[in-house]
């Protein structure tokens, strides 16, 4: 979440006051008949909270729930088999374990995201260092759900240690790419790359799915919420791809906004 100015943060403060007391007092305040408006950096900073706090739900939570809805559907469509031959039976059992697995995996990435989404609402940032590991672990769980090889590549040096709010909204970008991997492009592998060269890096997410003919304008594909991830670590998104050739996404940014 980026910071605000001074002036923004004063009104952040009074928008969503930090503890009980504040609270009781906001309230009976402007609980009364003369309560004053909101001024226009108390709007501007709601509207922001508000953005952030949308894009983060919907990246998050909202992706992490609806993947367990559908593992929940498939788990659901192994009863009609339970009724078979032992050597059936059996194949289902693995299936199942394999089912709640990944049931599991899902449950615990929804709750790491609410967590670090409520240390970003306590703005407590620190430092990541296991960055290359959340994502190796990000594409394991990507191949082992979905069949689809996935590998990480390295170009250059990528930085050993990241502040949180860089990494996090990489990761994010990353996870959102993954799923329109998943949903539409048809692919067999994808190849995820940490790039860095000089001063400029980046991550690039490529697969050898059916590609595009143009750019996606509508939302489904998520491009909106990626691209201002992007912008928040002064990078560009960049989507590029032909039909029966694979889709590219790639940002670029500062190697300098990363610490």
């Amino acid at each position: 979440m980026p910071r605000p100015s001074n002036r923004t943060s004063e009104a952040v403060g009074r928008v969503v006051p930090r503890h009980s007391g504040e609270v009781r007092d906001e309230v009976s305040r402007r609980a009364g008949l003369g309560r004053e408006p909101p001024t226009p950096e108390e709007e501007e900073a709601e509207s922001q909270i508000k953005l952030w706090l949308a894009r983060e739900l919907h990246d998050t939570v909202s992706s992490t729930l609806s993947t367990m809805l559908i593992q929940m559907e498939q788990l659901k469509r192994r009863e009609g088999h339970a009724d078979g031959p032992a050597e059936v039976r059996d194949e289902l059992r693995a299936e199942v374990r394999d089912e709640l697995q990944a049931f599991q995996d899902s449950t615990r990435q929804a709750l790491g995201n609410l967590r670090r989404l409520l240390e970003e609402l306590r703005d407590e940032p620190g430092e990541v260092t296991g960055f290359v590991d959340s994502v190796e672990g990000m594409l394991d769980r990507f191949d082992r759900r979905t069949g689809i090889r996935a590998r990480l590549t390295f170009r250059g040096d990528w930085p050993a240690v990241l502040s949180s709010r860089p990494a996090h909204n990489l990761l994010r970008i990353l996870e959102e790419a993954l799923r329109n991997v998943e949903s539409h492009s048809a692919a067999r592998s994808v190849e995820v790359s940490l790039e860095r060269t000089g001063e400029l890096a980046a991550l690039s997410i490529r697969d050898d799915g059916v590609g595009i003919d143009k750019v996606p304008e509508h939302d489904g594909f998520g491009l909106k919420g990626m691209s201002e991830r992007a912008v928040l670590v002064g990078g560009d998104l960049h989507v590029d791809g032909s039909p029966g050739h694979g889709t590219t996404i790639r940002v670029t940014f500062p190697v300098e906004r990363l610490q």
